[in-house]
């Protein structure tokens, strides 16, 4: 039970993650492309002129935020364009047709290239945002310019990779009769189980395990949910078609995440009994999470970049390359439906707006939940309430490490390079000992 409410609330915080992804950072990002060009305008037309006087008022300057979202949008841009080069037929029957060891193995590939391509770009996108927001000369403009490429580098790498795993999760969900690709990707959980069971783990450790498992079940959510979107846009004009194979995808994404919530709860309950972590653990992880989300809007030199930033990097949640499956599986569905339903330009971008406006108002709902369940559980530890001041900034990276782990676990600082941070605000050191929880055994 407590393994589950933290997943829900981690699916919650990534679900709020995705949809601002979707709907507030084109926004954004049109406001930033728009705040430049008024700029350049402005300086262009430019005449010399007299000191200003008060009456004047200058141009706003463009920030380093939006700087920061509008990079972000075109790396999602430039990722969509190259997937739309990827014929979904072809990787569907090529997939289809490839014998049970084959698809065995690619699985397998694959699950071993996303968990590393997850690590490598949250590195990289910690990278550069660093250096977008301490970018202060040419040089400091460079190396932003050189990190903005290798996120969309691995980004690219990393969506191709998904949509190849979104491919094979279609063939197995639209599978009638073959049961044999269901029970190979239903098979790939007991695997888990066996190669996770048998481990050590301490509390910092299966934290980041009940954190690897919470964007695996977000994943799996959201690209079942492709699926269902495309399926039903693909029979959308014939109403018994669309019951018969609808009911299909339903039953097969089902199982498969039924598969997937049963072999979690194994896999948690004999790690918590082998390695005598007490199930209060999983409380504490909800509420280091939570205090990532209430203290996400301030930086240490004030408002941060990008206020999604500490829980995705706290998750290792690969909100890029998402972003771009499901812009491309929505815009296929948006095709097939104008096929199905006969639509012209105006009706489809009548149904976009709305799904858009749909998304927008969903996003709204989940912020508002986020954040008040992320202030009744920083408030449940005595000096932890947001009256209280300021806790330690998830944007300060040392920080982040330096309260993930109890002493002696990797990425905390030692006792003697804490001490002057923790005479310098007593009120810090009550605010990290409230976790002491992460780390107790029964």
């Amino acid at each position: 039970v407590r393994f589950e409410q933290f997943l829900c609330f981690g699916l919650l915080a990534c679900l709020d993650t995705f949809l601002y992804a979707v709907t507030f950072l084109p926004l954004r990002a049109l406001v930033a492309l728009w705040d430049l060009a008024r700029l350049a305008r402005l300086r262009r037309n430019e005449a010399p002129e007299p000191p200003a006087s008060p009456s004047r008022r200058r141009p706003r300057a463009f920030s380093r935020s939006q700087a920061y979202d509008l990079a972000r949008c075109v790396v999602v841009l430039v990722v969509v364009q190259i997937l739309r080069r990827v014929p979904l037929s072809r990787a569907y029957h090529w997939i289809r047709g490839q014998n049970t060891i084959k698809l065995y193995v690619i699985i397998g590939i694959m699950e071993v290239f996303d968990r590393l391509l997850c690590a490598f770009a949250q590195d990289a996108l910690d990278s550069f945002y660093l250096s977008t927001r301490t970018c202060r000369s040419r040089a400091d403009l460079k190396r932003a310019g050189m990190f903005l490429a290798l996120v969309a580098f691995v980004t690219a790498a990393h969506a191709l990779l998904l949509f190849v795993h979104l491919t094979t999760l279609n063939v197995v969900v639209n599978a009638n009769e073959d049961a044999a690709l269901f029970a190979l990707l239903v098979s790939n959980n007991f695997s888990e189980i066996k190669s996770t069971v048998f481990k050590k783990y301490t509390s910092t450790t299966l934290f980041q395990v009940s954190t690897a498992d919470v964007c695996e079940r977000f994943k799996l959510v959201l690209f079942l949910a492709l699926l269902y979107l495309l399926g039903w846009a693909q029979v959308a004009g014939d109403a018994t078609e669309a019951r018969a194979s609808l009911t299909n995808v339903r039953r097969q994404a089902l199982g498969v995440l039924g598969f997937e919530v049963v072999s979690d709860w194994i896999k948690h309950a004999f790690v918590a009994k082998f390695n005598h972590v007490d199930a209060s653990a999983y409380g504490a992880y909800a509420e280091r999470l939570a205090r990532d989300v209430v203290t996400g809007r301030r930086g240490p030199d004030g408002l941060a970049l990008d206020h999604t930033h500490a829980v995705t990097r706290r998750l290792g949640f690969a909100v890029l390359p998402l972003t771009c499956v499901a812009l491309r599986y929505v815009t296929l569905a948006l095709g097939w439906l104008r096929l199905s339903l006969e639509l012209d330009d105006l009706g489809v971008a009548a149904v976009a707006v709305a799904g858009f406006v749909v998304l927008f108002q969903g996003k709204l709902l989940t912020s508002i939940c986020l954040a008040g369940f992320s202030i009744e559980l920083t408030e449940r530890q005595p000096g932890s309430s947001l009256l209280s001041p300021k806790p330690t900034s998830p944007s300060s990276f040392a920080n982040l490490d330096e309260l993930r782990g109890r002493p002696g676990s990797p990425g905390r600082l030692d006792r003697s390079e804490r001490a002057p941070r923790l005479r310098a605000n007593s009120r810090l050191s009550s605010c990290a000992s409230s976790e002491s929880p992460v780390g107790r055994r029964s």
